[in-house]
């Protein structure tokens, strides 16, 4: 009987259930420590003419579980293309938000060098220079805001996502090979 479990692909579990006694006698008949009930052994000579009978244990539930492999591979073409146009769309967000931040970068330093010169030749204690010095501490917060640190999250963020859609893309493939494959055995 435990070659005929291991047959099937059952635990012992499963096949317990299947035949409607418990795991315990089961366990026990595999080992020749008590014989299956009338109800159980009937059923478990049903399971082994079908067993001999390949072409009707697999005929229909194989081209049936060929299908639903089938849709399972399509459904999941069609998340990770999904992925993999959400990952480029967010990929050139990033991008083009990582431009303007080093175009406004390179201005708000030159802005910043223009500010600091003047300062330089402000009189001190003047409203000019209480102007330059409010003006300065602007440009210096919008800095912060498009500054080396944040280009480099901006950047890593734009890697990661390319990393994703190339990920999803692979795997696309992957999948389309698979759905080839089933699609040879029907």
């Amino acid at each position: 009987m435990k070659s005929l479990r291991k047959q099937l692909h059952l635990t012992q579990q499963q096949l317990a259930a299947l035949i409607g006694v418990s795991t315990s006698v089961i366990c026990m008949y595999e080992k020749g420590q008590r014989n299956l009930p009338a109800k159980a052994s009937a059923m478990i000579t049903q399971l082994q003419l079908q067993l001999l009978q390949p072409q009707r244990l697999k005929a229909v539930p194989g081209r049936q579980m060929l299908a639903r492999q089938q849709a399972h591979l399509l459904k999941v073409e069609k998340v990770l293309s999904l992925h993999a146009r959400k990952a480029a769309a967010d990929a050139l967000r990033i991008s083009l938000t990582l431009s303007k931040m080093q175009e406004r970068y390179l201005l708000l330093t030159q802005k910043l060098a223009l500010i600091q010169e003047l300062i330089a030749a402000a009189a001190p204690a003047t409203r000019q220079m209480s102007l330059l010095q409010n003006m300065e501490v602007d440009v210096l917060d919008a800095l912060d805001r498009c500054g080396p640190a944040r280009q480099l999250a901006a950047e890593y963020k734009l890697a990661t996502l390319k990393a994703r859609q190339q990920a999803a893309l692979q795997m696309q493939g992957l999948v389309q090979q698979r759905s080839r494959l089933l699609n040879n055995l029907k």
